[in-house]
């Protein structure tokens, strides 16, 4: 394994879910080798100031990576523009980064994992992130790998690495084409139904999300993710705390440990996790917003 990969941390205003984050990540003996980077953001309003003052006394207190470097930004910059802008910055320095938030349960070999695969995956210009989470889609059950691939990543623990990071286009306005070209709309669906809403959303600004944008330009690219079949991250987040959370047990995994690691022979996405996940997210309350928004738009739909 090469140099690890530092940890980017973004934390905001829920300390009991930061501390139980960090709880977790320290059961991985990789973090004494880690350099751990947390972005701390600040208060939209005066009544959630207490609440980011408890997570920075948390995040001032933390031991047991080999470097602790916090940044506690001085106005409210909201998840998107901090994540672009801090994995932005490490990025640059170290060519690689895992990137975590606030609501994240480890599994001890996480990190282990993590930095095989951008280890395993580095010259593999097609495969643009790498998670320790994976979807709980049936076909999984029996399949043979610790990895498996699809056109649909996870925001939910993720790693990149610099080449591919800087083909990123953040300025979404210019694809408004994409509101009005149902083949291509179409096709961005094959990894799940909710993404053409998403990314409209996000052209209208209904919504401000790095997620969709970066999902969005590796779709352009034709470009893979590489996810864990056998999950290393729990989202503990579904319970109506965070900002764009609501409270489900759909994504709930069961963490899986392993002592090494099995790669399939291409990165291939294989035809029937691609139908499962598609019918993993299918809603038709979904459909009907989806709708809603092309006749907004004054589209035929």
């Amino acid at each position: 394994m090469k140099t690890l990969a530092p940890v980017i941390l973004f934390v905001y205003n829920r300390p009991g879910h930061t501390a139980d984050t960090l709880s977790s990540l320290l059961r991985n003996p990789e973090c004494a080798q880690t350099d751990l980077f947390v972005f701390s953001d600040a208060a939209r309003n005066e009544e959630g100031q207490a609440k980011v003052a408890e997570v920075r006394q948390v995040i001032r207190n933390i031991q047991g990576f080999r470097s602790l470097h916090i940044t506690e930004r001085e106005e409210n910059m909201g998840l998107a523009r901090s994540v672009i802008t801090g994995v932005s910055e490490v990025i640059e320095r170290y060519g690689r980064a895992i990137v975590m938030e606030d609501d994240l349960e480890s599994g001890p070999d996480f990190l282990h994992f993590m930095n095989e695969m951008l280890d395993h995956y580095e010259d593999h210009p097609e495969v643009y992130s790498v998670s320790g989470y994976g979807y709980p889609i049936p076909f999984l059950k029996e399949y043979p790998y610790s990895v498996y691939f699809s056109n649909r990543g996870s925001s939910w623990s993720w790693g990149t690495w610099k080449d591919r990071w800087n083909k990123i286009n953040w300025n979404l306005h210019q694809e408004d084409r994409f509101i009005s070209n149902r083949a291509m709309q179409k096709q961005f669906n094959m990894a799940g139904e909710d993404l053409s809403i998403m990314l409209i959303k996000q052209d209208l600004e209904a919504v401000d999300s790095w997620a969709i944008r970066f999902a969005y330009n590796i779709f352009r690219l034709n470009g893979v993710h590489a996810l864990a079949a056998r999950p290393k991250i729990q989202n503990t987040g579904q319970d109506n705390s965070g900002t764009h959370s609501v409270k489900t047990d759909k994504y709930r995994v069961t963490l899986q440990a392993e002592e090494s690691f099995t790669y399939p022979p291409d990165t291939h996405v294989y035809p029937e996790i691609a139908a499962q996940n598609r019918h993993f997210f299918r809603k038709n309350l979904l459909q009907r917003i989806y709708r809603f928004l092309r006749r907004a738009l004054g589209y035929p739909c």
